[in-house]
């Protein structure tokens, strides 16, 4: 390829230096690989082939069945038979062994109850003598007398051998003072604590009644060494007030009495 002239006699290369030149081939050569890409792309897009009808998808809508049919199949199948259950084995009896020996009860005897401790009865005021000459005789006697029960009350009221009124005072006397002690020992009550223990004894008691028979006051002017004793005489006396009215042979408004009251068990004396 010539250069053109341009007038003036300069010559012109159209492709310039040879720098130039290879700058251009460069670009040439970059658009015909492009080209080239191009065309193999596009034949290959054509080359692929269309889908098959069988690889369609197909859409098929179900109709929905009946709830009765289902609910009838349910039941028409037999239902499943249940697992047997396997029988629990039932524990053997407990046999219960009887008992070889058994404990004897044996009763204990009652605990003695403490003694009591006796105080010291303090000295009976003096009795005053009274008017009468025979009721002096008649309290005198009371005194000495041993053991007061039925049997005095009954000597008392039986009025004394025979052949002797009741015209004199002593009689009169010794038969009011039985009166008094088959009175008393009606009221008479054994204490617990002594029978337990089988105490016995015998009290003295000074008694100061009215003339219609009642107490006036009662102490004891001599105990028996035991407590429940001395306790229970007093108690017998009020308990048993009022007692038989003095007779008219003693005279005063109030007329003293010393009397003895026995505690004895039975066979005891």
């Amino acid at each position: 390829m010539t250069a053109a002239a341009l007038p003036g006699g300069v010559a012109i290369d159209p492709f310039g230096d040879a720098q130039d030149r290879r700058r251009w081939g460069t670009a040439l050569a970059a658009v015909l690989g492009l080209h080239v890409v191009a065309i193999v792309i596009a034949a290959q897009w054509q080359t692929v082939t269309p889908p098959r009808e069988e690889d369609k998808a197909i859409a098929v809508e179900l109709a929905p069945l009946p709830v009765a049919d289902h609910l009838a199949a349910a039941a028409s199948s037999p239902a499943a038979a249940p697992t047997p259950v396997q029988p629990v084995p039932q524990p053997q009896p407990v046999q219960e062994v009887p008992r070889l020996i058994e404990r004897a009860e044996v009763p204990l005897p009652p605990r003695p109850l403490p003694p009591v401790p006796v105080q010291a009865t303090p000295n009976p005021a003096p009795v005053p003598a009274p008017v009468a000459g025979v009721a002096g005789n008649g309290l005198a006697s009371s005194a000495g007398t041993g053991r007061g029960g039925p049997d005095a009350g009954d000597a008392g009221a039986r009025g004394g051998p025979p052949g002797r009124g009741r015209e004199g005072g002593g009689d009169a006397a010794a038969v009011w003072r039985g009166r008094v002690l088959a009175h008393l020992e009606r009221h008479k009550r054994y204490p617990a604590a002594a029978r337990l223990m089988k105490r016995e004894g015998k009290v003295h008691v000074s008694i100061s009644m009215d003339r219609r028979g009642h107490v006036l006051s009662v102490s004891v002017s001599r105990g028996a060494g035991f407590k429940p004793f001395d306790t229970e005489a007093i108690d017998t006396v009020r308990r048993a007030d009022p007692l038989p009215e003095p007779p008219a042979e003693l005279a005063g408004n109030t007329i003293p009495l010393q009397l003895p009251i026995g505690f004895y068990l039975p066979g005891g004396r």
